[in-house]
């Protein structure tokens, strides 16, 4: 009711809505949250200790302020999260948001070698959801010395579906 009225809100009130399990709640929040002032919020979200929050704020601020400083900033938060406890869910979403932030405006070089150094640890994983995630960032990003680890991967007895999408992707690999 608040993002149709167009009404603003405190952003203390906003952040509980944006830890929301209830992706409609969090995405209204994220909305609202994209139409307060930059500055009153891009350092709580960046700060955060809620993985949720951090999620939410980082796609807000990538759609919001697309440029290479807050993509290195939003890549260093994620990589921060990563060294700690994140569940399946949160990590797949990460994953989504950084896509979203590297298309609206590419890191730096020496972030892009960072991620790629960190992504490429956590490929291949148990997850199928968080495999197809981490395909399309190391391709996209072109991560030299995966194809190995991508070719073990079509020889495994995985199913059919997930090697047919990594075998879409590596035709994209330079």
């Amino acid at each position: 009711m608040l993002f149709r009225s167009e009404q603003t809100i405190a952003l203390q009130d906003l952040l509980p809505i944006l830890e929301s399990d209830d992706r409609f709640e969090s995405t209204a929040a994220r909305k609202l949250l994209e139409r307060l002032p930059l500055d009153s919020w891009k350092n709580d979200v960046l700060t955060s200790t809620s993985q949720r929050v951090v999620i939410q704020g980082c796609l807000a601020l990538a759609i919001v302020d697309p440029s290479p400083e807050n993509t290195n900033a939003i890549i260093g938060k994620f990589q921060e999260l990563m060294k700690g406890f994140v569940s399946d869910r949160n990590f797949v979403d990460l994953l989504r948001v950084m896509q979203v932030a590297i298309h609206l405006a590419p890191p730096t070089d020496e972030t892009r070698q960072n991620l790629l150094t960190t992504l490429s640890e956590e490929y291949p994983s148990g997850n199928d959801l968080m495999n197809r995630e981490l395909v399309r960032l190391l391709v996209g990003l072109q991560c030299e010395g995966i194809t190995e680890r991508f070719l073990e991967q079509l020889k495994s007895d995985k199913p059919e579906v997930e090697k047919l999408h990594l075998a879409m992707h590596m035709r994209f690999l330079e």
